[in-house]
């Protein structure tokens, strides 16, 4: 075999090196193309949940701030017909936060989350109870009783349910800043083995 390529001509050979050169270029181009589909393939799978948890308890948490300002207005406002003027928004604020919750809760699948989420089940029947207690004060024309109520059971409740929501708000962009962090590095793995094969 020596002997073959040593009695080769000179344009022989370096045709074949070229040749052998454009083989391995092709070999690391098609590996980089595939480094970059399973990439962009591990990217969607790793960001597709995580991104509609987030999602979903953004806008649970964007309703639950609305619903605590609006309440905030009726219980401290003099008019006390503005709780039947707003019945319906309160009836539909309630309504969209429990089909948030339910489309949620299948895809909190770590400990961690159902756990949060169970407390936060909690909080949210004592935050419900308290609005509905001022609420009634006012339909009543109770206004310093629904001050009262606000004031010791509403206004504590609201923070506390509300911190919560935020707390598991915080966790879902934790997982989704943690995924992106793991497709950085494989995607620096890949790199560095394409720059190999192109050494």
């Amino acid at each position: 075999m020596n002997y073959f390529f040593h009695n080769m001509r000179i344009g022989t050979r370096l045709a074949l090196a070229f040749a052998l050169i454009l083989v391995l270029a092709t070999i690391a181009t098609g590996s980089a193309l595939l480094a970059a589909q399973a990439s962009a393939r591990a990217t969607e799978q790793m960001m597709e949940e995580p991104l509609a948890k987030e999602r979903l308890v953004s806008s649970w948490y964007t309703n639950t701030y609305s619903a605590i300002a609006r309440t905030s207005m009726i219980a401290r406002s003099t008019d006390n017909t503005l709780s039947e003027v707003f019945a319906k928004a309160i009836a539909d604020s309630v309504t969209r936060s429990t089909e948030l919750i339910k489309k949620m809760e299948p895809l909190l699948t770590s400990p961690e989350e159902k756990a949060k989420l169970d407390s936060i089940k909690a909080l949210r029947a004592k935050y419900q109870a308290a609005k509905v207690a001022v609420m009634d004060a006012k339909k009543a024309g109770d206004t310093a009783g629904a001050e009262r109520l606000y004031a010791s059971e509403f206004e504590p409740a609201a923070q506390v349910y509300s911190e919560e929501v935020q707390g598991l708000l915080n966790m879902q962009r934790e997982a989704i800043d943690a995924a992106n962090k793991a497709v950085q590095a494989s995607f620096e793995q890949r790199a560095r083995l394409v720059l190999l094969l192109n050494g």
